[in-house]
């Protein structure tokens, strides 16, 4: 009875372990849904929540880092903060410019995945929840190292007494004369520069992204971008403008710059807002644009949250998102900088304090 016992308990081991290396290599499968706030989305400010879980229990703790972006053109690329409400519940509030298709991206560092979610600002249909199933491969057991084996060892071949030779001695290696830097210029220096010594390689920089660093400051060069394509286009098509010096314009934001020239306005039905921009001689380089809002009846908001985005309408010269100052009384001022002669537009995107955010689109022609 004893030995039947034994043999059981073996053959149910040896069933079981196979079972148990499967269980530990199998991946993992993460459900991912997404709602959204609004749902309906539309231009401006909106709340998309995403739920973790998996086998239906919340996965908390993610570090998540957030791109929000527009598919069919370049508007800029924004990272708002993602932060976990509740255990598997992560929240963030995208910011869309201006109606069309945009994406919203979450990358996780441990574990690694990307999930994707696609919306469309300005829909007339409520965007449907977005379910999506992610798969993470788990990381393979590090197989069994065997044993070094230590070579056999060998004995060195005996020696006859009566044939031995002296060993050979071999020269002693001379290292060429080092040259004196300062001889060596003077002696080839009709053969151009002799560097003296070699570049030394840096220390390896390290940065962690913290989710709220300055985007338009990291990015390629940064606010100084609209210039400095000026700049290439200029030196590649020959201008002859290529050595000409662009001094930094001093901006105040008074009342005294507050100008009264042409005006362009945009007062639809559909909208709650009255926004006039003026711009008196729109030029290549920093403009003073000022612009007042208000409401139907003609008085002044305050407070309002604006967004801004200035890009040429022919070409793409990238876009950039200027500060706004407010004057007061519904008045205020951005800095919008035309890079070069031609079409630009100023588009504002206005949030009244409890209203929702509507666009305004303003044309400049640069002269």
């Amino acid at each position: 009875m004893k030995l039947n016992t034994l043999s059981t308990i073996l053959v149910a081991a040896a069933l079981m372990s196979p079972l148990a290396a499967f269980s530990q290599s199998a991946d993992r499968v993460l459900e991912a849904t997404a709602a959204l706030k609004p749902a309906t989305p539309k231009t401006g400010e909106v709340t998309l929540e995403v739920v973790f879980t998996e086998a239906t229990r919340p996965v908390a703790g993610l570090k998540l880092i957030s791109s929000v972006a527009m598919t069919n053109m370049d508007m800029g690329t924004a990272h708002p903060a993602v932060k976990e409400t509740t255990p598997g519940h992560y929240t963030l509030k995208p910011m869309l410019l201006m109606d069309g298709p945009w994406r919203v991206t979450l990358v996780s560092a441990d574990p690694k995945f990307k999930v994707d979610f696609d919306m469309t600002a300005g829909a007339k249909e409520p965007w449907k929840p977005a379910k999506q199933t992610i798969k993470i491969a788990s990381a393979a057991a590090p197989a069994e190292q065997k044993p070094k084996e230590e070579p056999a060892k060998t004995e060195p071949p005996k020696q006859d007494p009566a044939k031995t030779e002296p060993p050979k001695q071999e020269p002693a290696k001379q290292e060429p004369p080092k040259e004196d830097p300062a001889k060596a210029e003077q002696t080839y220096g009709h053969e151009g520069h002799v560097a003296s010594s070699l570049p030394k390689l840096g220390e390896k920089n390290t940065y962690t992204w913290t989710g709220k660093e300055e985007w338009d400051t990291r990015t390629g060069f940064g606010k100084l971008e609209p210039m400095v394509r000026m700049m290439i286009l200029m030196m590649v098509a020959g201008s002859g403008m290529e050595g000409m010096k662009m001094a930094p314009v001093a901006l105040v934001f008074n009342e005294a710059n507050f100008t009264e020239g042409d005006a362009q306005s945009m007062d639809m039905d559909a909208q709650t807002l009255k926004v006039e921009a003026k711009l008196d001689k729109p030029a290549v380089g920093d403009n003073n644009v000022t612009f007042t809002i208000a409401d139907k009846d003609g008085k002044p908001v305050e407070k309002a949250k604006v967004t801004t985005a200035v890009a040429m309408t022919n070409m793409d010269m990238g876009t950039a998102h200027p500060a706004v100052k407010e004057l007061g009384k519904g008045k205020y001022a951005v800095k919008a900088n035309f890079s070069m002669v031609g079409p630009w537009r100023l588009t504002l995107v206005v949030a009244a304090p409890g209203g929702k955010a509507e666009t305004y689109n303003f044309d400049f022609e640069a002269k």
